[in-house]
């Protein structure tokens, strides 16, 4: 990338480059974890206000989701005066959040419990492996 001392015309060239860099490992023949802190973003279309990855300029945090398969929220609810952590799945009016799961796969829920112990990929996996077709929380 070239340096520039015009900031529009830097935060076009990183776009460039963290899209590279996060297509040449997603593209690997392994399973990739990518985490990101969460902003407030506002959907251009429709106004909305939803929580989704921040990522540095105006364009590149809103894009992240259409980069991987599966993008989840990381939650936690107090139930009982206990913490139960859980992974989003499906976007609804505050998180962004999807999967593209096979088509022989049923589709994830819209939340995952979280065992704790187990990283995210996973829990993941191990909901998609243990839960048989039909049965889901």
């Amino acid at each position: 990338m070239k340096a520039t001392k015009d900031p529009r015309k830097a935060y076009g060239g990183m776009q460039q480059v963290i899209g590279d860099l996060i297509r040449l490992f997603r593209d690997l023949p392994k399973n990739i974890y990518f985490s990101a802190k969460q902003e407030r973003i506002k959907d251009e279309v429709s106004g909305q206000i939803f929580w989704g990855p921040s990522m540095p300029g105006q364009k590149l945090g809103p894009s992240m989701p259409y980069f991987f398969d599966v993008v989840c929220a990381a939650r936690v609810r107090l139930v009982d005066g206990k913490h139960e952590y859980f992974l989003q799945t499906q976007r609804d009016e505050q998180y962004e959040a999807k999967h593209r799961v096979p088509k022989h796969v049923e589709p994830l829920p819209m939340f995952i419990p979280v065992v704790t112990g187990r990283n995210t990929l996973g829990n993941i996996r191990d909901y998609i492996i243990n839960t048989p077709k039909g049965e889901q929380p």
